[in-house]
């Protein structure tokens, strides 16, 4: 998933979305991919939000 959002003052934000498990390594390894990005494409990374789900439906 990926959304572009633009403020009122014309700032763009991107909201990059992925599925993945939720055990250290894998948190660990997604935040160095975000720093990477951060400094390889100068923008800010300013965190995340995210959901769990169980696979139950």
């Amino acid at each position: 998933m990926i959304e572009r959002e633009e403020d009122e003052d014309g700032e763009i934000s991107l909201f990059l979305g992925r599925e993945q498990t939720s055990d250290d390594d894998a948190i660990r390894a997604l935040t160095l991919k975000c720093l990477q990005i951060e400094l390889i494409y100068d923008v800010e990374y300013d965190g995340w939000g995210c959901t769990a789900e169980d696979g139950a439906e």
